[in-house]
């Protein structure tokens, strides 16, 4: 019988202001503030759904390769899952009598509130974790209660793109067991060309830096902070990753104008031409995801992609 989902929350505000302030003294911006509070609003405002009949029949044909069996406990752990709305798509079509229990984990809490609703008439088990997910307290938490699964799959979708690989595969390394699942999917680039680099570059430059949506989207941590749109304006800087072979394109956000900042007791001066990195936005190369974590002791189960959009499901090893 489906209980109510509880809501497990890990976030402190004063340190994730403090945490802000940081990174503004650092000019970098956590992708985590993009979502709070009026940033989860304007990230399903901007969204535009991408998934479709085939799109779903692609995430079912991969969740068989898993062979989950009805006799078996089985979590399933969304990491960054965001309003949930594919994982509403693909876990109604499952078998509801699968034994699954799910967990939504996301820094925001608005995000999550998105998520219980989308995932209110999903028959299986849901509980809902407000963290980040790099952290020891998370880990803790994934140690002490999500053990006696027979199987444990940690599904990554729609944030890989906003976070370095070196940074996912020690994150993941760390909290998974031996035998856990890792599914992700990612943006893919159109070729390994410097033509291609060009043309995807091009597509960002276009349909992200002209789309007022996402500006909108974009500037809610620079909001959040007490930057005015005025103060400056968004701009695209793109490379490729040599490790991954992955383009990389980084929203910064420059300003026109020196601006001073005040946190309760402290004060942050910014001038005139700095650059704040808001957002970072990769496509990547199969080869290059594959071959980066079958080196950190990752064994490759399966790959499928659709509209440029890959699926990508790895295994622990035993260590």
């Amino acid at each position: 019988m489906k209980t109510k989902p509880q809501v497990f929350n890990m976030i402190n505000d004063l340190k994730l202001n403090e945490q802000l302030i940081e990174n503004i003294k650092n000019r970098s911006i956590d992708q985590l503030f993009i979502y709070q509070q009026e940033g989860a609003k304007n990230y399903i405002d901007n969204k535009k759904d991408n998934m479709n009949m085939s799109n779903i029949d692609d995430y079912l044909s991969m969740f068989k390769k898993i062979g989950m069996k009805k006799n078996e406990k089985i979590a399933i752990l969304s990491l960054g899952c965001g309003d949930a709305e594919q994982e509403k798509y693909i876990l109604s079509k499952l078998d509801p009598e699968l034994n699954i229990h799910y967990y939504g984990v996301d820094s925001s809490l608005k995000m999550l509130d998105y998520a219980k609703k989308n995932m209110k008439d999903v028959s299986f088990h849901q509980d809902y974790i407000c963290a980040d997910f790099s952290s020891q307290q998370f880990r803790r938490h994934i140690q002490s209660s999500l053990s006696g699964f027979d199987k444990r799959i940690f599904i990554f979708w729609r944030t890989l793109p906003n976070i370095k690989l070196t940074n996912i595969v020690d994150t993941f390394y760390n909290i998974m067991e031996e035998k856990d699942i890792l599914w992700m999917d990612a943006k893919m680039r159109s070729g390994s060309t410097q033509l291609s680099f060009f043309q995807d570059s091009e597509l960002y430059q276009k349909h992200h830096l002209q789309n007022p949506q996402f500006i909108k989207f974009c500037f809610s941590s620079l909001r959040a902070a007490g930057f005015s749109s005025t103060d400056g304006e968004f701009k695209i800087k793109s490379a490729i990753d040599p490790a991954q072979k992955s383009l990389e394109c980084t929203f910064i956000f420059k300003l026109n104008k020196t601006k001073t900042l005040t946190f309760n007791t402290e004060i942050l001066h910014i001038d005139k031409n700095e650059e704040i990195t808001v957002l970072k936005i990769m496509n990547f190369d199969k080869k290059g995801v594959i071959e980066f974590f079958e080196k950190r002791d990752f064994h490759y189960i399966g790959y499928c992609e659709h509209n440029r959009i890959g699926q990508f499901m790895f295994e622990k090893k035993a260590s």
